[in-house]
């Protein structure tokens, strides 16, 4: 988790996650193991809390790392909504092939602890409302700025791939609204 938040970060333009042992059962723990990863990078997203599923032919239990419906709710997401939603709650957070999840700081119990994990920007797969559901749109930047959120950052990278070849083809032409107005027509 360490080599890839750092290769992202080093990199600029992709989030690489990581993903929270599902044995690690504390908010506490979880924030320590947060903090251990990464320091403050827009380019890192922690996730945690594991599913339950059964397996599809044994019909057996098992707890797995929540990743792969993270990842699935992001190509989701961002194929049908775009890069600047949320990939987190009820509506388009949902994760229906789960039974449950490993670590559950859904409950009103939880509550605490779930804002303690929201405030060190740790992304968290609960059961709320009788839902599993991811809970938290965080990058792994702290600052107090847009780019907090998992959702901005996308649409940032999102923005410099999409008009970075546009725009680049205006750099010689002269500075005045008749080029702006082109450029507003052609983005």
């Amino acid at each position: 988790n360490a080599a890839g938040a750092s290769y992202a970060a080093n990199r600029g333009d992709l989030v690489f996650f990581a993903h929270l042992p599902n044995s690690i059962t504390t908010a506490a723990a979880l924030v320590t193991e947060r903090e251990s990863i990464a320091s403050n990078t827009k380019h890192v997203a922690f996730f945690a809390g594991g599913l339950r599923i059964r397996h599809p032919e044994t019909l057996e239990e098992k707890n797995i790392s929540e990743m792969g419906a993270v990842l699935g709710l992001l190509g989701y997401v961002h194929g049908n909504f775009g890069e600047w939603y949320s990939l987190a709650g009820q509506t388009k957070g949902e994760i229906p092939d789960a039974i449950g999840v490993v670590n559950n700081f859904g409950t009103p119990a939880k509550f605490a602890d779930l804002n303690t994990l929201a405030n060190a920007q740790v992304n968290m797969a609960i059961v709320k409302n009788n839902i599993v559901q991811l809970s938290g749109n965080f990058s792994g930047q702290y600052a107090n700025n847009q780019e907090k959120f998992l959702s901005v950052v996308f649409f940032v990278l999102w923005l410099k791939k999409t008009l970075k070849p546009v725009l680049e083809g205006y750099l010689e032409e002269p500075n005045d609204p008749q080029t702006f107005r082109i450029i507003y027509h052609h983005i």
